[in-house]
């Protein structure tokens, strides 16, 4: 969500349109499904104040012919791709060569996987401290 700001705070004056990758998206590029339902994290982009429009279907990665479509001038990612499924090389090179990429910077130990690992991690001493159902 911090890119989101960041993109926001870069070009205060920017119409901001959000995509929300697909479950399917997600499972290519990382392995295994999301946490949050498709709803769920479409929900959380939609409440962002500055967001101005979400697309629910956008592509993994953006091209150039779906950025003249939707009348995209900026292209904001942080510098170092983690779309595992493909090449460093294939994925925001043509926006950079464009001038269209601007870069965010990505928020050290917030990210899914680090949280995943940190409540894996943290396993028992979570399980232990919720209150049990009563059945």
């Amino acid at each position: 969500m911090r890119v989101l700001l960041q993109a926001k705070y870069l070009l205060p004056n920017a119409y901001l349109i959000a995509g929300v990758a697909t479950d399917s998206q997600v499972r290519q590029c990382k392995g295994v499904s999301p946490i949050m339902t498709r709803q769920e994290r479409l929900a959380s982009v939609a409440m962002l104040s500055f967001v101005d429009e979400l697309l629910d279907d956008p592509p993994m990665l953006p091209t150039p012919e779906f950025c003249n479509g939707y009348k995209i001038d900026f292209v904001a990612h942080d510098a170092i791709p983690y779309i595992s499924c493909l090449p460093p090389e294939e994925t925001y090179e043509w926006a950079k060569r464009a001038g269209m990429f601007l870069e965010t910077k990505r928020t050290d130990s917030i990210s899914t996987t680090n949280l995943i690992d940190r409540i894996v991690r943290r396993r028992d001493e979570i399980a232990n401290c919720r209150p049990q159902k009563h059945q």
